[in-house]
């Protein structure tokens, strides 16, 4: 399942989840998203994005896509704590939306297409 993607939550990260990202931190993440969403985009299911944002989500929303705007937000808990694997799940996750906006069966045919262990 996607959760077996993504390591036990930390219970130190749930009190810090109200601090700030550092500036320099935030840019940093940004470009590095941005670096890693265009090269499996590219490399995937090639759809139009408008851009990629970095959020304080807590761990129940670790990415989101605006289907209007097309920009995918990324929680900084997903770049921190996540492993490439289940990083790379999300993005897969979040591009196939584009594609196809509902959790139905021609979502998940598009998700394992693309990532075939994300079960």
């Amino acid at each position: 399942s996607p959760e077996s993607l993504f390591p036990a939550r930390k219970s130190k990260r749930r009190s810090e989840q109200s601090e700030p990202i550092p500036h320099h931190e935030h840019e940093a993440y940004q470009a590095f998203m941005a670096a890693y969403v265009k090269r499996i985009n590219d490399a995937t299911l090639r759809v139009p994005i408008g851009g990629i944002r970095i959020g304080q989500a807590k761990y129940s929303r670790l990415a989101q896509i605006n289907l209007k705007t097309r920009i995918i937000t990324f929680s900084r808990y997903a770049i921190e704590d996540v492993p490439e694997r289940g990083r790379r799940y999300l993005v897969i996750h979040e591009l196939a939306h584009v594609k196809e906006p509902s959790h139905n069966k021609n979502f998940w045919r598009i998700v394992a297409e693309h990532e075939p262990r994300y079960k």
